[in-house]
């Protein structure tokens, strides 16, 4: 049969010409078919003339799609001596075709999915020859141009995230140039830059401009004629009239870290300060703004129909409303620039009374839920219609910060705002005021994310009980209620307000829609949203900004990395572009890209970025169209990129809808726009490579020994196997026990299990000499582990040290006998000193605090005084942790921070103790602390002489070159990564300031131990502090120059801090997640930093460590990371770990690249780097490893 299409050329017009199609023919078929536009030849004669087979599935999609009426066709016979050739016009049939009452959109489901498979069967076959479409009996030479190309946009998310357009906002509504005055905006003390400025007005046309706005979930698509159409990438629908969706009041402002954004944000409140939001609109419409005066005065019909819903009621007399009464009511629902506010303040209104109404007539509006309650009754179930709520139209900024940086923020405000600024900043626990005052006394409430989710947990309940006011008039010639109703205290006054803003902090945690926080942000009622973070998803970072234009730090010159002017030793400095070892590995699965793809193959860590941007965008912001089809972002865009059986690659037109779609929320500047107005200090950031020291090597080998022995005992199968899916947990403790050990970590309980080990190597051997299951290789690995067991075993140094949680230091020029009386290993028994002369011993931090400490109190003492303070320190030790003990049995605190220090020997001595005993106990600590303290008084033997007693200050520190340790030297750890950060402060403390991060608490007590030991002042910021205590620590360290080095957890300081006197940054170990890593650098590196900046990030040679961070320069990047959430679900970094390696031990005498450390134990008081300026009676206690619990070690080890 012949199929004539139903198309005039008018209609054809109206088409998107797509292209030609060449369909081969046998030579000298269709001899019957004549160039006819309107003719298409038979499909059964048409499928006999066809050359190949190859060309069946074309034929049978084309027409398919024809009788769909997806694709119009128009035909020529091209024939020659030797070859037929049947030339096809293509044209797309919008779905919007005028004059057909939208038939072409309401398609069946089964026929739209078959129509998708059929064009991506057809188009790519279609040409983009302009030659041929015009001449098609002619054939035309040129190259092969598809109309439906796969996809050349070959960027990640992260570089189409970095590649968005800078903001140059047009028709701005508000004039700042009117809002300011020497160059400030009215309200602020600082001054915006120009990209700030952009960025402001940006956010002003953002969520000013009400005019509906292009659907970005469509893409210009142009025809071989030039027309234009819009394509969807993932559907397929072609429309001739690009779709319009209401604009996003609000967005995601993104700038890259460091760059400003709470004064931005800031700027943005003050712009708008006195405007209100509009009433939100319901089902039954608009709905108007009212105030108390109009319901009870006025006789609209949005009053009356307020009345009638039971809001308030009618003054008795019902008197036209008056003049006063108008200005009262319109002063307060237009507020927006007429400085109401401030003429109240000021009192330049006069009259009180006046002053009193407009303070009581809050604007409101009525607030109609859309879904009526359900209720039984009887046979049927009714809706419930609920009474309207009454929400307050406030004004104010209401901004969600993280806990930590709650009174960063406050400081930030402080600091660029005028103070007239009216603030409420709800600290925690504090109940919130209600819902009135909040909506009308302030300008922004500033809360956390902690208390706005325990506001998210209050029940809704009382939000509709209301009785109508009957409250007197605040006086008769103006009927504003003085009103004294009060409010349901069950639910969250929050949701009594229409909100003009909402601010998110670090608002990337929005992303969660089953958290409590996104579940109240969608509650309430809000005109504007906003979200704030330099990183929108876990790879979107912003890390650029100081990296491509930086100020040249002068001609700055360096020490190299040891500080010795050595070239050679720098070679463990490795830059940050540099390429680690082990660069070759696996490739994920899901993450291969073919070498001969042009196009990117977009993986399960995109998708995961692309969840979270949906999140973001439909949830919270509740951005059109996402927000009311709940499933349209996955349908529209994740499925254009994300690869499926048939087509890997991403869609064509995918990658621009994606960056469309980014431009209609986000806003941020490029950084080489941000660097025409301010460029940031230098900033290097460097990989160092150490080796463990001896002792360290011994536990690492223990460990990676442990895993041997469950990979070869376990044959590496079942859930014995510590690599087995269900031991996950088990697998990351170990991760971060190794991490722990290549700092410096101690075993106190059970020595890693090696008692144990040892005793059934027989039992090992035997087991896997008759497993058929284990191989050679790991018999071979077996045997070596059990030699590595024994070795350790066999260390007497390495056992005793792991009886203490302390960090040992060598010490030289102490007499012996002042050693061995002040020593806490002298139980051990064993040689203390390695085999040089002067001898070197090795003391714990503590101990030699408390050495010094006395000596400081009496400088001349003897050496038979000091030696009589040794055994009162350590008796006064011995019974202050049995007091602990004491105590830990009673209190949940002590239980946790108690160590596992001597717990065993402790638990020992104080089972069976009774009550009495307990007394006895504390009663024997305080006359040995009373003892100590005679001692250092010189109230004891020979208290009486000159030499004992406490000298002047002025004195002290002449009397120290003459104290028989004057000579006294402290030099290297057990840890190379403590030692390498000692020589780091010890060479530039003096005029840097140092922000050190590690994720173990441990690590950072070890740190602050050998701290106390330089004299540097420094602060800790660990989980062992209330985050109050933290937040104060943050404002001490920035605004003190005595504290020089912050030690802080990663955890707690990785996101949005402004830290930037500190220029120098060390890692104790390299970051897993590169966003982590990313914030926690640009604490320091931001604008108000004037000084080079100096990172650092602490490796171990040849461990997991190393091969980590060349896993992370997998891309060739570190801005462009594929990491799991943890090592412990990457395989590549499973497999690794699952094969140990281990490190060769050195000799006692040998010297390898490490650092070395060396500092007179007596510092004299005149030397000392930066003396304390706190208060008197100040006291701010950090974290050491006596109160820290230590990482827990798995039971893993065969049984």
């Amino acid at each position: 049969m012949t199929i004539l299409p139903s198309h005039s050329v008018e209609q054809f017009q109206r088409f998107l010409a797509a292209g030609t199609l060449s369909l081969p023919l046998k030579p000298g078929s269709l001899r019957s078919h004549k160039n006819d536009t309107a003719a298409l030849p038979q499909y059964a004669e048409l499928r006999g003339c066809i050359e190949t087979e190859d060309f069946v599935e074309l034929l049978d999609s084309l027409y398919y799609l024809i009788n769909k009426e997806f694709v119009a066709t128009q035909t020529y016979l091209r024939s020659t001596a030797t070859s037929t050739t049947l030339v096809w016009r293509v044209y797309l049939i919008p779905y919007d075709l005028p004059g057909v009452h939208g038939r072409l959109r309401r398609r069946d489901k089964k026929v739209l999915d078959d129509a998708r498979s059929a064009l991506r069967t057809v188009l790519p076959h279609v040409a983009r020859n302009s030659h041929e479409w015009d001449n098609p009996e002619y054939s035309s030479s040129s190259d092969f141009e598809s109309f439906y190309a796969q996809e050349t946009d070959d960027r990640t998310m992260a570089e189409l995230y970095s590649s968005l357009a800078s903001p140059n906002p047009q028709n701005i509504p508000i004039d700042l140039d009117s809002l300011m005055s020497d160059g400030r905006l009215r309200g602020m003390r600082s001054k915006l830059y120009s990209y700030q400025r952009r960025s402001v007005e940006a956010m002003i046309c953002q969520e000013m401009c009400t005019a509906a706005v292009p659907n970005p979930l469509y893409v210009p698509l142009h025809g071989i004629d030039g027309s234009c159409f819009y394509f969807q990438p993932a559907t397929m629908e072609i429309l001739a009239e690009r779709p319009m969706v209401p604009p996003s009041r609000g967005g995601i402002l993104c700038e890259e870290l460091g760059t400003g954004k709470t004064i931005m944000t800031l700027a943005l409140v003050l712009s708008t300060l006195d405007q209100l939001p509009e009433a939100k609109a319901s089902l039954k419409g608009d709905q108007s703004v009212l105030t108390p005066l109009s319901v009870r005065a006025f006789r609209r019909s949005e009053d009356v129909n307020a009345r009638t819903e039971g809001v308030g009621r009618a003054h008795r007399s019902q008197p036209i409303p008056s003049l006063r009464e108008h200005l009262v009511h319109y002063c307060r629902v237009n507020p927006d620039g007429l400085n109401l506010r401030q003429a109240m303040d000021s009192e330049s209104l006069l009259n009180k009374t006046l002053v009193d109404a407009l303070e009581h007539n809050v604007p409101f509006c009525l607030h109609y839920d859309e879904d009526p309650v359900p209720y039984p009754t009887g046979r049927s179930v009714r809706r419930k219609a609920i009474p309207p709520r009454l929400t307050y139209l406030s004004s104010a900024t209401l901004i969600i910060v993280p806990p930590n940086l709650l009174y960063q923020w406050k400081g930030e405000i402080d600091k660029h705002c005028e103070d007239w600024l009216r603030v409420l900043v709800v600290r925690d626990n504090k109940a919130l005021t209600s819902s009135k005052i909040l909506a009308t006394k302030y300008d922004v409430i500033l809360m956390s994310h902690t208390n706005f989710i325990n506001e998210a947990r209050k029940p809704r309940t009382g939000l509709f009980n209301r009785e109508a006011c009957r409250c007197r008039s605040i006086d008769p010639q103006i009927r504003v209620p003085r009103c004294t109703c009060g409010e349901s205290s069950e639910a969250s006054p929050l949701l009594r307000i229409r909100w003009k803003r909402l601010v998110v902090d670090e608002g990337h945690n929005a992303s969660d829609i089953r958290g409590n926080l996104t579940t109240l942000a969608k509650a309430l009622s809000v005109e504007r949203r906003w979200i704030v973070t330099g990183t929108p998803t876990t790879n979107l970072m912003g890390l650029k900004f100081g990296d491509g234009g930086e100020a040249a730090a002068g001609d700055l010159e360096h020490d190299d990395i040891l500080g010795q002017g050595d070239p050679a030793d720098s070679s463990d400095l490795i830059p940050e572009d540099a390429i680690l070892q082990y660069p070759d590995f696996e490739e994920d699965e899901g993450d291969v890209v073919s070498p001969t793809a042009t196009s990117r193959v977009w993986t399960k860590h995109d998708r995961g970025d692309l969840n979270k941007l949906s999140n973001m965008i439909g949830h919270f912001l509740a951005t059109e169209p996402f927000n009311s089809t709940g499933d349209i972002f996955k349908t529209h865009v994740i499925d254009a990129l994300m690869p499926k059986p048939n087509m890997p690659y991403p869609r064509p037109g995918s990658c621009q809808m994606l960056r469309q779609l980014m431009e209609m929320v986000m806003i941020r500047h490029r950084c080489e726009d941000v660097e025409k107005d301010v460029l940031l200090p230098k900033m290097q950031h460097e990989t160092v490579l150490l080796d463990l020291e001896r002792y360290g090597i011994i536990t690492y080998n223990v460990m990676q020994a442990g895993i041997a022995l469950n990979a070869v005992d376990s044959e590496r199968t079942d859930m014995d196997y510590i690599f087995h899916p269900s031991n996950r947990a088990r697998l990351q403790q170990t991760i971060e026990n190794m991490t722990q050990a290549m700092f410096w970590h101690t075993d106190d309980t059970d020595l890693f299990n090696l008692p144990s080990i040892v005793a059934e190597q027989q039992e090992y051997a035997k087991k896997a000499e008759t497993s058929q299951a284990v191989s050679r290789a790991d018999r071979e690995l077996l045997h070596f582990a059990l030699r590595v067991a024994n070795d350790a075993m066999d260390d007497k140094m390495w056992k005793v040290l792991n009886q203490y949680p302390n960090v040992f230091h060598q010490v030289t020029g102490l007499p012996q006998e002042v050693y061995t009386a002040w020593t806490n290993l002298s139980d051990a028994g064993y040689p203390l000193t390695y085999s040089s002369d002067p001898p070197i011993y090795l003391c714990s931090p503590e101990r030699l605090f408390k050495l010094r400490e006395m000596i400081f109190k009496q400088p001349l003492s003897p050496l038979s005084r000091m030696i009589a303070w040794g055994p009162a320190v350590a008796k006064e030790d011995q019974l202050r942790d049995m007091a602990n003990m004491s105590r830990m049995r009673v209190s949940k605190v002590w239980r946790k921070q108690l160590t596992k220090t001597n717990k065993a020997t402790l638990m020992k001595e104080m089972a069976g103790i009774d009550k009495e005993k307990l007394k006895s106990i504390h009663d024997e600590l305080a006359e040995a602390q009373a003892n100590v303290r005679a001692l250092t008084k010189g109230e004891g033997e020979g208290g009486g002489h000159p030499a004992m007693l406490p000298p002047q200050d002025s004195d002290r520190s002449s009397m120290l070159d003459d104290s028989p340790l004057a000579r006294v030297r402290i030099r290297n750890s057990m840890s190379s990564k403590l030692n390498y950060i000692l020589k780091e402060v010890l060479e530039h403390v003096h005029t840097d300031k140092f922000l050190i991060f590690s994720r173990s608490p441990l690590t950072l007590a070890y740190i602050s131990e050998s701290l106390e030991l330089l004299q540097v002042k420094y602060l800790s910021s660990t989980s062992q502090f209330h985050r109050r205590q933290r937040e104060h620590f943050v404002t001490t360290f920035e605004t003190s120059e005595a504290f020089r080095v912050f030690l802080m957890e990663l955890k707690h300081g990785a996101r949005g801090l402004n830290i930037v006197s500190a220029n120098r940054v060390i890692f104790c170990e390299p970051v897993w997640q590169a966003d982590v890593e990313t914030q926690a650098i640009k604490r320091v590196h931001r604008i108000g930093q004037t000084k080079p900046v100096f990172v650092k990030t602490l490796t171990i040679r040849n461990t997991f460590e190393e091969f980590m961070l060349s896993r992370r320069q997998k891309d060739g990047s570190p801005s462009h990371p594929k990491q799991k959430s943890t090592i412990a679900d990457d395989v590549t970094m499973r497999d690794f770990i699952a094969n140990p390696t281990f490190l060769s031990m050195p000799t006692f005498d040998a010297k390898g690249p490490n650092p070395t450390v060396e500092f007179p134990f007596l510092q004299r008081y005149d030397k000392v780097v930066f003396s304390p300026t706190s208060k008197p009676g100040t006291v701010i206690e950090s974290p050491t490893p006596s109160n820290v619990r230590t990482a827990k070690k798995p039971r893993f080890f065969a049984s």
